[in-house]
């Protein structure tokens, strides 16, 4: 008899999948299927396939949707290493707790433009083969519609087999929090964007080396009328990149890019943007911009676009820059509508001025040193910032402003003691 799974919305069989099963058995737990694919060919939604431990050599296709109340789940029972690719085709889908590896598909985890409302979660994914994509979504021209609201959630992205791209997304609605990416050696980016309304947040990214090539954190590029907008880019913690924070060059149908509350630390090269409508909110610059000098440029280029109405506000750049003349941000002469106000410059930058900002005060972390940047208490950085529309809080999720305005950088001052920037969840790998 199958075990039958009741909740308030949804029910549905489930399955066993081992390595010691049999294809022409049940799929009962005493009785399990042996292959993951034998088990996506059978099942119906509101299902769940539970796979036992072990090595299963095997792509996988799924072959039927799932509905809201009735999602699919196919979940590993701790210690399966799946050696292939898993294609997603159909929507209402849960894949977790996987460990996928391989070096010879060009992706860990592939999506047809119908696969909408997946969840892929808590997988350790890793040494994918050189030019590969580790997750990998479909993109559409002009106005996207496929694939919708994937979450991708809880995963590790790493391995030295120079992986292109960790996540190329597509369609509309995704949102990727709380992964570890790193370490690792890419070739190109972390992040490749396009679409709609994407939400990329609470990661935290770290010692990537480049393998050569263009090695972007994100990058959004100008190709067959591709776009990426509204894209909000927000408390992520980045240490050790070797590469090029970001580089939005597009065509102008492309804009309203935010980028707010992040921690850059040792990023070794500027984030360039040719997007209207960039914002650059309450970030921390760590030791980072010394391969183009300053941390941020706004860009404006035939063919690329213009970062018309752009801002960089609340930042703090501590250490940033290859000399006393440079290491926060430029605007090209195209750009109109900017607005750069409420920065904290340390040390001191020749050259820079603002009509609210600060140049060459220490802002006093907690611990530099210990990448404990948090503000003390006799910070300059507090109550020196200002108010920003769309957001209230800080990397800690505490309301802003706890004083009587807002801080400059990710942290607001209402902090005591000393923490661990890296998100609470990745301590529990």
């Amino acid at each position: 008899m199958l075990t039958i799974l009741f909740g308030s919305t949804s029910w549905g069989a489930t399955y066993f999948v081992s390595t010691s099963g049999n294809n022409s058995s049940n799929g009962s737990q005493s009785a399990p299927w042996q292959t993951i694919q034998h088990a996506l060919d059978n099942i119906v939604s509101g299902d769940t396939v539970i796979i036992n431990a072990g090595i299963y050599q095997e792509n996988v296709t799924s072959r039927t949707n799932g509905t809201s109340n009735n999602r699919i789940n196919i979940k590993a029972n701790a210690n399966v290493i799946l050696r292939g690719r898993i294609y997603l085709r159909h929507s209402y889908i849960t894949v977790e707790g996987f460990e996928i590896t391989n070096s010879g598909e060009r992706q860990a985890i592939l999506a047809d433009r119908n696969a909408n409302h997946i969840e892929i979660l808590n997988n350790d994914i890793h040494d994918i083969g050189s030019g590969a994509r580790f997750i990998e979504l479909p993109r559409s021209e002009g106005i996207p519609t496929a694939p919708m609201r994937w979450i991708i959630r809880g995963n590790r992205l790493y391995g030295q087999d120079s992986a292109t791209i960790y996540i190329l997304l597509g369609g509309v609605g995704h949102t990727i929090e709380n992964n570890e990416i790193g370490p690792g050696v890419i070739s190109e980016d972390a992040f490749r964007p396009f679409g709609d309304n994407h939400v990329i947040r609470n990661n935290y990214i770290h010692d990537i080396q480049s393998g050569g090539g263009h090695t972007d954190l994100m990058q959004i590029f100008s190709s067959n009328n591709w776009r990426v907008f509204n894209l909000l880019f927000e408390k992520n913690y980045i240490r050790g990149w070797d590469g090029q924070a970001w580089m939005f060059s597009v065509t102008p149908n492309s804009q309203r890019i935010t980028i707010r509350n992040n921690i850059f630390e040792n990023v070794r090269s500027a984030g360039q943007s040719y997007c209207p409508l960039t914002k650059v909110y309450n970030n921390t610059f760590i030791n980072s911009g010394f391969g183009n000098c300053r941390v941020i440029m706004m860009r404006g280029a035939s063919g690329r676009g213009i970062a018309n109405n752009s801002e960089v506000m609340n930042n703090i750049f501590y250490h940033t820059g290859c000399d006393e003349n440079n290491g926060w941000y430029s605007v090209d002469s195209v750009v109109s509508g900017f607005v750069g106000d409420y920065n904290l410059i340390f040390p001191n930058k020749n050259g820079f001025t603002e009509n609210h900002g600060i140049n060459g005060l220490n802002p006093r972390f907690i611990n530099a040193e210990g990448s404990d940047f948090h503000l003390s208490s006799n910070s300059p950085a507090i109550d020196a910032g200002t108010m920003q529309s769309g957001f209230n809080d800080d990397y800690d999720g505490n309301v802003r402003p706890s004083g009587a305005e807002w801080d400059i950088g990710a942290f607001e001052s209402e902090y005591k003691g000393t923490a661990n920037l890296i998100p609470i969840f990745l301590l529990l790998f």
